[in-house]
């Protein structure tokens, strides 16, 4: 987890910015596991939002006990060391009677043309198939870069998400696609 935190920081930290605003006081969220979520969850806590966030990763549980406006679930069940969070049946179930606001979702890689949104932990997919079927509204939060990248687990179509929130410079031809999709680019 350590190295992938640190990956392309500068771009999430950028799309966390623009997360941010999404969300209003009295919202409930669902933030994944997700490195670029974790920044998204610093920016929540520098904002003092008042809301309820709903997550299965311990690095943004850890974020959370820093800041009395947010109420904070954690979703436990099987622990995936990779992930850095609880993954499985457990945690599915344990969502199962939530309904969110907003989710908050993490990519390894998106196919515009297969209209596949992938990651490679296939209980890591169920449990994001699960939130984004939960959630009025869902985005997903990407490097513009993972456009161009596979993995091997599908857990969503960009007909299942509101939009997609990046770092600047998408190319017209990713914009002119998501347009077809009626995706919000952010």
């Amino acid at each position: 987890m350590y190295r992938r935190e640190k990956i392309s920081i500068k771009e999430k930290q950028q799309i966390a910015k623009k997360a941010v605003e999404l969300i209003r006081n009295g919202d409930m969220i669902f933030l994944d596991t997700s490195t670029t979520n974790i920044e998204l969850a610093k920016e929540i806590i520098k904002r003092e939002l008042q809301i309820t966030v709903v997550s299965c990763m311990l690095d943004i549980a850890e974020l959370f006990t820093t800041t009395k406006n947010v109420n904070f679930i954690l979703l436990g069940g099987q622990f995936n060391r990779s992930q850095n969070g609880f993954l499985g049946e457990l945690t599915r179930q344990m969502m199962e009677n939530f309904r969110f606001d907003i989710s908050f979702m993490g990519v390894v890689g998106a196919n515009l043309y297969d209209n596949a949104i992938m990651t490679y932990v296939p209980e890591d997919g169920i449990m994001k198939h699960n939130a984004v079927k939960k959630s009025s509204k869902c985005y997903l939060m990407m490097e513009s870069h993972k456009f161009d990248f596979k993995a091997n687990y599908v857990y969503a179509t960009f007909d299942d998400v509101d939009g997609v929130i990046c770092e600047d410079g998408l190319s017209k031809e990713i914009q002119d696609k998501l347009e077809t999709y009626q995706t919000k680019i952010i």
